[in-house]
């Protein structure tokens, strides 16, 4: 950034080390720790930097590290005037721009359960983060403000409250919005079909759901409130709503083998699920996992999160998590994807992507 600009950042990495962004990064002004919304709408309203909560800053050299801020309800009238963006933002894929004009939405902040994974449910500094939400008008009149076509919910759990999701839906069908939604939901969400059809006719087409683990002992020391036979029951009936559905799961789950990780891309078929989303389990702070890991011999956790074991080194679970995508991702289920995808609209609108699935499915394959 040019010196002169007022620079702030904020985020994980922001959050965590506070002091080394200021001390090492001369240009960078302040760092906002923690959820951000609400400090930056009080520093452009130019309140004294001493006075906002949740704010380190550089004074004459010295660094200054104000009172956390409290979490309060998420505000209806806090959200991004996108007319005054100097730049859009589009779909890449392998680095090449497609045209598509994508946005993001934040509806909701928090999320009420208590995976021992998850660092979502709690803020930076391990207080638990209450759900809470904007109304459905505040979420439908920002959509109805949104250029792009495509928008990704940021929410930690966007299907919570279900009436909730209805109203949203209702208002988006009866004010005439026409957009492609991806939210992330919880498999409970299948007991509501009759708004699951709802959310299809709205637009929502591509639901991010944590399946986690193929294996109900992995699922019950996570706390994941399901087990494997509850996943298939609400996999059969997320099928028939038409919506792409995209699982996500975890590597280096404690007391998990090689042979019960390379489970993953057979349950995962076995499922239905179109895509498949691998992380490696990374240890946060609150989370728990450090104790989890202290009382498992043969378990550690590296310098940069993440937990592995004398068994499967960080790189060997690199190699696994390649190995379990290209087993999953065959040519067969990227044409089928690419063909529910036209069948339930999520890629009507996007021609631009198709010069480019025979590079996806060789990477792939």
């Amino acid at each position: 950034m040019p010196p002169g600009i007022l620079t702030i950042v904020g985020g994980r990495f922001a959050t965590e080390r506070p002091d080394w962004w200021l001390a090492e990064l001369p240009n960078v002004d302040a760092v906002v720790r923690g959820d951000g919304e609400e400090a930056i709408d009080e520093i452009c309203r130019r309140v004294p930097l001493e006075q906002i909560a949740g704010l380190s800053f550089r004074r004459d050299g010295i660094l200054h590290h104000n009172p956390n801020r409290t979490l309060n309800a998420v505000r209806d009238d806090l959200y991004p005037d996108r007319g005054l963006r100097r730049q859009e933002y589009f779909v890449e894929i392998m680095h090449s721009n497609t045209g598509i004009r994508i946005d993001a939405i934040a509806g909701s902040r928090g999320c009420p359960f208590n995976c021992a994974f998850c660092s979502f449910s709690r803020n930076p500094w391990g207080e638990k983060r209450r759900w809470t939400a904007r109304s459905p008008e505040s979420v439908v009149d920002e959509l109805g403000k949104i250029k792009a076509r495509l928008v990704i919910f940021t929410d930690d759990l966007f299907t919570y409250d279900m009436a909730h999701i209805e109203r949203i839906c209702d208002l988006l069908i009866a004010r005439n919005i026409r957009k492609r939604y991806i939210v992330n939901a919880r498999l409970e969400v299948a007991r509501q079909p009759d708004v699951l059809r709802k959310m299809k006719l709205a637009g929502f087409s591509v639901l991010m759901l944590g399946i986690e683990s193929a294996h109900d002992k992995t699922l019950s020391s996570m706390r994941k409130g399901h087990d494997v036979a509850q996943i298939r029951q609400y996999c059969e009936v997320l099928r028939h709503s038409g919506m792409i559905l995209n699982g996500y799961f975890i590597l280096g789950c404690i007391g998990e083998s090689v042979a019960d990780m390379l489970r993953i891309a057979p349950f995962a078929h076995e499922l239905g699920l179109d895509t498949i989303a691998l992380s490696t389990l990374r240890c946060s702070p609150y989370s728990g996992l450090d104790e989890l890991v202290a009382a498992s011999p043969g378990y550690h956790i590296a310098p940069n999160g993440k937990i592995y074991s004398d068994q499967c080194s960080v790189a060997e679970l690199r190699l696994l998590r390649r190995r379990i995508t290209s087993d999953f991702y065959t040519p067969a289920q990227i044409a089928r994807v690419g063909w529910k995808g036209l069948q339930n609209g999520a890629l009507s609108f996007l021609p631009a992507i198709f010069p480019h699935l025979p590079r996806i499915a060789v990477r792939a394959w």
